[in-house]
Order: C-alpha cells, then structure tokens, then sequence
C-alpha cells in the first residue's frame, strides 16, 4: 500500500472571482506605485506568514473570501466593494443579519437594509447628525456594531509576527 496521498484538482475559479482578482491587483498596484508597498510586507500588514499567500490571491489562483476581503481591504485602505461587489453584498448581509437575529432567521437582508445606499462599514461612518435620516433598522445596525466594537476595545490586540531577516 502507498503512503502518497492522492489530492483532488483545485476547483476552477468563476469569471467573476478572477475579475475580483484582477481587480484587487490592480489596487494593490496602485499602492504599490504609491507607497513602494510590495508582497511580502503587504502579507506581513495581514498576518499571512508568507508572500506566496498574497501572490495566490492577487494571481487568481485562490479564491477571495470574506476573511481574506476584509484584510485585503484593511492592508489596502479601500473597500471590499472596490474589488469583490459580491462579497461586500455577503458582508452586508451577515451584518444584517447579526443585527436582526431570530431563531429560525434567515439571511436575507431586512427590507431597511436591502433598500439601503450604504454598506455597514459606511454607516458606521457617517456623522451623527447624518444618522437621524436613516431607518430605524440601519440604526439598530449601527448601534450594533458600535456595541461589537466597543466590547471588542476591551480585549487586547494580536501583534502580527515579525519576520526575521537572515543577511
């Protein structure tokens, strides 16, 4: 009996998981003109141990998540909105989600938020007197979050690893 294991081929990724691929190079480009950012410290900002895992997901060769989103996101100073529309919509909806929680729930987004302009991110954003205008259920969602993040303060952050260098 052999010990190699045998490993199923990758599933192929989506015309539109490439394009969000694309499209997340193409800021990561941008920032990399800008502010000489390259790979691997862009891997180093998002906690990933090596530059091969940022290079996988700017080449489309792993597709994008929402974990991954998000940090690309965050390490890039951009919106998950401005490479995946798809995985913001995701966002949005586990965020309503989380808002309007029920047992027996399920994920669609409540009508206050499905008719609504702005992702959760942007609504917790925007100027308080800017709130007053939006739903009672956008308003929930911000409180919300307000109240995840405000508990969130209470608990110290993970420091990313340091890479250590051999020259």
């Amino acid at each position: 009996m052999s010990n190699t294991l045998l490993r199923m081929p990758a599933k192929p990724l989506t015309p539109e998981q490439k394009q969000d691929a694309a499209r997340l190079a193409a800021i990561f480009e941008k920032r990399k003109a800008e502010d000489g950012l390259t790979q691997a410290v862009l891997a180093d900002i998002l906690g990933y141990s090596v530059q091969s895992a940022v290079s996988q997901y700017l080449n489309a060769k792993i597709p994008l998540n929402v974990s991954a989103a998000t940090k690309f996101a965050s390490g890039l100073r951009c919106r998950v909105a401005d490479f995946s529309p798809s995985i913001q919509s995701e966002i949005d909806k586990i965020a309503a989600f989380a808002t309007t929680h029920k047992q027996g729930a399920s994920l669609n987004i409540p009508q206050g938020m499905a008719g609504s302009t702005y992702t959760a991110i942007e609504m917790l954003l925007l100027p308080t007197a800017e709130r007053v205008a939006l739903s009672a259920e956008e308003q929930a969602a911000i409180a919300f979050m307000e109240s995840t993040a405000a508990k969130r303060e209470q608990y110290p952050q993970k420091q990313p690893a340091r890479r250590l260098s051999y020259s």
